[in-house]
């Protein structure tokens, strides 16, 4: 009994910590509405699941240590098994806690590095995709909405000029 309600603890602490390293992420999606409170809170998060992930990591192995000193019945599996067992639940603990030291959240928006053009009709084949344009010294560029939006930045040189597309 007493195994069983730390394994579920460690459990409880392994989707804790997947939580706190994922959600700045989730919340901003650059394809989906973010509010000023979603923000927020990814940042705040963003700022204190480094050290509270760690915190999770430290006490699941503390568990893992603990579980693997109970006594095992007569009989039970091999030591190997067990030992995958609290593994299983301690990798997804130390995972969230380098995941959340990686500033995922900040490498969504990384700009685009190389430009691929594709001239004319082509480059809005269905006449429904949404473009931001620009012309200088008789150059144009069209940038697609989805694009700009999902990177928030573009840099590019149209007609000779260094330019910055945003969304």
């Amino acid at each position: 009994m007493k195994k069983a309600l730390l394994l579920t603890l460690m459990a409880s602490l392994a989707f804790l910590a997947l939580v706190l390293a994922a959600a700045p992420s989730l919340l901003l999606i650059p394809s989906r509405d973010q509010t000023p409170g979603s923000l927020a809170m990814a940042f705040r998060l963003t700022k204190i699941a480094p050290l509270m992930t760690l915190a999770l990591a430290l006490v699941a192995l503390a568990l893992a240590f603990g579980i693997w000193r109970l006594p095992r019945r007569a009989g039970a599996r091999s030591g190997l098994l067990h030992a995958v067992l609290l593994a299983l639940l301690v990798v997804p603990t130390l995972a969230a806690a380098a995941l959340s030291r990686s500033a995922l959240a900040e490498r969504m928006f990384m700009p685009i590095g190389e430009l691929h053009w594709v001239v004319g009709q082509a480059a809005n084949e269905d006449g429904e995709q949404q473009i931001m344009g620009i012309e200088i010294q008789g150059q144009a560029r069209a940038y697609p909405v989805r694009i700009v939006g999902y990177h928030h930045i573009i840099h590019d040189t149209v007609g000779g000029e260094p330019v910055v597309a945003t969304y």
